[in-house]
């Protein structure tokens, strides 16, 4: 079944989650949130990182990532599924960057076939271009002896 569409004056849904967890969170804790941990049926887990949100969305430098909505020097984009979740994994390593094992671990298991990330990769960068505008020769995500990391924005 597909999501609804929402309307322009309407916030995006993950937009009314994190202000509804928000709210939970300053009403039983007295804290606010760093991020929100989705367990889905299937297993997977779907992380919504918000550190970033006490400033201005989208940040004007770097890339972020919140909810659906990834960014890089202030453009956004939407990803979803696992290309958004190897992007969350590479924002969260910062420079350090991953290995093909870490991506593995943090997106699938470690017994993941190596050319099923690789492949997510390839296809993550291919949107990144798309979505960004970004020629052939502009590499999103570079590889450093064995890790993979975004470029430098």
């Amino acid at each position: 079944m597909p999501a609804p569409k929402n309307s322009p004056n309407e916030p995006a849904p993950d937009q009314l989650l994190i202000e509804m967890a928000r709210q939970y969170a300053r009403r039983v804790t007295g804290q606010d949130l760093e991020h929100i941990t989705l367990a889905l049926a299937n297993g997977t887990k779907h992380i919504i990182d918000l550190s970033s949100g006490a400033g201005e969305w989208p940040p004007e430098e770097g890339w972020a990532l919140r909810g659906d909505r990834a960014a890089r020097n202030g453009e956004t984009f939407r990803l979803t599924g696992k290309p958004r979740a190897v992007f969350a994994a590479l924002v969260e390593s910062g420079d350090a960057g991953l290995t093909l094992l870490e991506l593995k671990r943090a997106v699938w298991d470690e017994h993941a076939e190596n050319r099923t990330a690789q492949n997510m990769i390839s296809k993550l960068r291919q949107l990144v271009r798309d979505r960004l505008s970004l020629s052939e020769v502009e590499e999103p995500i570079e590889i450093d002896g064995d890790r993979y990391r975004l470029a430098v924005a």
